[in-house]
């Protein structure tokens, strides 16, 4: 390597890391589909994908409409058209291929996460967040999603969320990066009904620079009325189910117990545990709010996807109160854990110190060990049912 330049090593460093890192994380993901994973259709399958999806496209009926029904509260658009390509490629309908291409959607879904934390927060801090990503998800808890062909749409909302946030909060209003973010955030809707929640962030973020002060242009009014707009007509889209009331929380007290129990994860449902697990969120918030920021601060993106997440926790504790740590839901928690880091890694690079790197090191060790018991004494058990 004595012949390339300084910087084309380190391009290459990275490259190979990169490269690494996918190998892994796909092996882990075939791994399971391996051992754990069946060519039988399960659950949703059977009526959304066979009855409503291939047979009338067989058959030569499919409509656009047909595409764009909601799936219980979910329009799940691009997951019917990964679905059909799927269909086409390999000829016939296995959930194995199934899997084994979502979990490349999932590979690209924690690359782009990857791009965003990198981007926000410097480029320092892509070993550490490379490294965290392969020890973070070299555990399965999100099976659920691996092992059913019909949960796709779990990463499409990843995939499309994450940019049209960046975007929506980046860009100047109305540029055409900026449409391209409401793009991304109307596809998002239509792969799962919380994609809604990256336009809602986008308008809390904006939202929040225009009350104090920050960016009060005739733009960023007029785009927080057309964000807006956007997130209620998405909410107006939204059905409800009545079979899935009992799903839901019935009091406020339901939805804060079903709220600390996701936000604790993978730590135990406790107030302590809570604190301890968002301590470096609330932290960063209280920080960043109390000082004045210019509108181009990028740590504006990492408060969006605090938002985000949190947006996307709420809806959880609400709507499935009495399902909420079902294993579908761990891969959107686990971002809220990467958000944790990320304000961690933000807190020791704008006041750096050895006290601050042991409490990082410390707290790191803590979520691990929650992670491995967690998945020790639910996760391997749920994977066996499973099988």
């Amino acid at each position: 390597m004595h012949f390339l330049t300084k910087q084309n090593r380190s391009l290459l460093i990275i490259g190979v890391a990169l490269l690494s890192f996918c190998c892994f994380f796909l092996g882990v993901k075939c791994g399971v589909i391996f051992h754990f994973g069946s060519a039988i259709p399960f659950w949703d399958q059977w009526d959304a994908e066979a009855m409503n999806l291939y047979k009338p496209f067989l058959e030569g009926t499919l409509t656009l409409d047909q595409l764009l029904a909601p799936h219980n509260e979910h329009r799940i658009f691009t997951t019917r058209l990964l679905a059909l390509l799927l269909l086409k490629v390999n000829g016939l309908w296995n959930p194995l291929f199934q899997m084994v291409a979502n979990a490349f959607f999932h590979l690209v879904a924690l690359l782009i996460t990857l791009a965003v934390l990198v981007y926000t927060l410097g480029k320092k801090t892509f070993f550490p967040f490379l490294l965290l990503l392969a020890l973070f998800f070299s555990i399965p808890f999100g099976w659920e999603n691996t092992l059913a062909g019909f949960q796709s749409q779990f990463y499409f909302v990843l995939i499309f969320s994450l940019p049209a946030l960046f975007l929506l909060i980046e860009k100047e209003p109305f540029s055409w990066l900026w449409w391209t973010g409401i793009f991304f955030g109307v596809v998002s809707f239509f792969s799962l009904a919380s994609g809604v929640f990256a336009l809602a962030a986008g308008v809390i973020v904006l939202g929040v620079q225009y009350l104090l002060g920050i960016n009060r242009s005739l733009r960023c009014a007029v785009a927080l009325l057309l964000l807006g707009s956007l997130v209620l007509l998405g909410i107006k889209m939204t059905p409800t189910i009545l079979g899935h009331a009992p799903l839901k929380a019935h009091s406020i007290r339901q939805f804060l117990e079903s709220l600390m129990i996701i936000m604790s994860w993978p730590l135990p449902g406790q107030i302590g545990w809570f604190l301890v697990r968002n301590i470096p969120v609330l932290l960063f918030c209280g920080n960043f709010l109390l000082q004045p920021r210019s509108c181009h601060d990028r740590r504006w993106i990492l408060l969006g996807l605090v938002i985000w997440s949190s947006i996307q926790i709420m809806s959880i504790a609400y709507g499935r109160s009495m399902g909420c740590m079902a294993p579908r839901y761990t891969d959107f928690f686990a971002v809220s854990v990467l958000i944790n880091f990320a304000c961690f890694f933000d807190g020791i690079s704008w006041k750096p110190g050895k006290i601050k790197v042991l409490a990082l090191a410390t707290w790191t060790v803590i979520i691990f060990y929650g992670l491995f018991s967690w998945f020790y004494k639910v996760g391997l058990h749920q994977l066996e049912e499973k099988k």
